[in-house]
């Protein structure tokens, strides 16, 4: 073997760096993300990356998007037109008469 392959089989290839979450940290988070709470302070309470928090709020806030059903639109108010007497003024209020 040359020497340099002696010295490649030594290198180890680095870790990637493990996840802060586990699924009952992620639990927490999500309801501390629905309380309310800021992803930094969740971050620092769960001792994990604010950028996993963050993106774990980026997630929850596209699926909860995904979920709601679309609204539909309000009823649109119809007026009556009113009622005007031939000189063009309005005719007066009239109760109606119950019987």
């Amino acid at each position: 073997m040359t020497e340099c392959e002696q010295h490649a089989q030594q290198l180890v290839p680095p870790q990637a760096p493990a996840s802060g979450f586990n699924l009952n940290r992620r639990t927490q988070a999500i309801r501390l993300l629905k309380r309310g709470e800021h992803p930094e302070q969740i971050a620092r309470v769960l001792s994990v990356p604010q950028q996993e928090v963050q993106l774990l709020h980026k997630v929850q806030q596209i699926l909860l998007s995904a979920e709601a059903p679309p609204q539909p639109d309000p009823p649109a108010i119809v007026r009556e037109p009113v009622r005007r007497e031939p000189w063009g003024g309005p005719i007066p209020f009239q109760p109606p008469v119950v019987r």
